[in-house]
């Protein structure tokens, strides 16, 4: 659905010259630059450019607990409200004076935002053809919480 709405949005707005007149390249009759060509670049402005930055961004933050799978999917339905609040935060670190660094130890990342970087990874991989973006203790972390996790009585798992 969004791959659709995307390209749906930017061929709307791919206007052309014709005898010194901006016209729609799909539909020549169409004068550019109208009313509703505003709405869909408010739209994709909006809407469509965020998601694509929270896709990139929020698999990072994921790893390094600054994200939960909640606000990662509520992100995805509302990115720019969240991508806003993450560069005031972003910011905002950056401001203040650095603290000292403590000697805690990391917790293990829990087994649903494990399975989400999990899917995540292996889009990026298919599409990248390889991940820069964990290290290999965290690969191996998530190969063997993903190979332990079971599926809920009564939701058989799919074959992939």
């Amino acid at each position: 659905m969004y791959q659709k709405m995307g390209t749906t949005t930017f061929v709307v707005l791919n206007c052309v010259p014709v005898d010194n007149v901006s016209v729609l390249f799909v539909d020549g009759t169409v004068t550019c630059y109208t009313h509703w060509q505003y709405a869909v670049l408010a739209y994709a402005a909006g809407c469509v450019t965020p998601f694509c930055i929270v896709l990139l961004v929020a698999p990072s933050m994921l790893r390094r607990r600054q994200l939960s799978v909640v606000a990662f999917f509520a992100a995805c339905l509302c990115p720019l409200p969240f991508l806003v609040v993450w560069l005031i935060r972003h910011l905002w670190r950056y401001a203040r004076p650095p603290s000292p660094p403590t000697a805690e130890t990391r917790e293990p990342l829990d087994p649903g935002t494990l399975a989400v970087l999990g899917i995540l990874l292996t889009s990026c991989s298919e599409v990248q053809g390889q991940v820069k973006v964990i290290q290999q203790s965290d690969l191996i972390t998530l190969t063997l919480a993903l190979s332990n996790l079971k599926p809920r009585p009564g939701n058989p798992a799919r074959a992939v």
